[in-house]
């Protein structure tokens, strides 16, 4: 990001903070969306637009919202889907449910693959189950990419989320991969961002590279289940 760009991006988030700037900024957008054939005002028309969304925290038409929320999910729920601890009885059964979410999501966003029946009907074989998870989630990352840069980062967002949460349940935390997840995280999301005309919720669990980084298993369990709540929220359940 450039030092422009910077600058614009603290522009907005000062509109967005403060809510008596938005005033003067919503007379300009008027004026600029009445006037933007006119040279004097497509300038500023069309600098506008895509910042309304954003600084006044409008959320985006439903075809969009949809697709960005089948794709975050899909990545918070493949994480269970197609990493089973074990072959046992008691761990199929555990991510079944998951697996028909990710149908869900895979219908939402138009994803078809040969071998899509067979979730709900894995192979007994273990080793064959896994590999066919791992060919139906690159196929399907695949897909994300043609469609949309900003639905594959929301993706892999949540699928860093969820590995996030499942770290800090542990009973005793490992730092390096909690960070490990917390920066995988905070790339995803905040490139997501710069990708969507619309904010995204608040997420407490941010990486600060510019801070050292220490670790408090509640404070990250915490941070991590309120960032989630927060996407709950926003983009509802599936």
């Amino acid at each position: 990001m450039n030092g422009q760009e910077k600058l614009e991006e603290s522009i907005w988030k000062t509109i967005y903070k403060y809510r008596f700037l938005r005033i003067p900024f919503m007379v300009l957008a008027f004026i600029a969306i009445l006037n933007a054939t006119l040279d004097t005002t497509a300038q500023a028309y069309r600098y506008v637009k895509p910042h309304f969304m954003y600084a006044f925290d409008i959320k985006p038409e439903k075809d969009v919202w949809l697709n960005d929320k089948y794709a975050f999910w899909a990545g918070f729920v493949i994480y269970d889907s197609f990493n089973p601890l074990s072959n046992t009885d008691s761990s199929v059964k555990t991510y079944f449910h998951s697996r028909r979410k990710l149908l869900k999501t895979f219908k939402g966003l138009n994803f078809s693959h040969g071998e899509i029946p067979s979730l709900l009907e894995p192979p007994t074989d273990f080793s064959l189950r896994m590999s066919q998870n791992a060919e139906i989630r690159e196929s399907f990352e695949g897909h994300l990419e043609s469609r949309s840069e900003s639905q594959l980062l929301l993706y892999k967002a949540g699928f860093h989320l969820h590995k996030l949460i499942d770290e800090t349940r542990v009973g005793s935390l490992n730092g390096s991969r909690v960070q490990d997840q917390i920066m995988a995280f905070t790339e995803n999301w905040l490139q997501a961002q710069e990708h969507l005309t619309y904010r995204l919720p608040k997420a407490e669990v941010l990486y600060n590279e510019d801070e050292y980084f220490i670790y408090s298993q509640p404070a990250i369990m915490e941070d991590s289940i309120n960032t989630l709540n927060a996407i709950k929220d926003f983009y509802g359940s599936i």
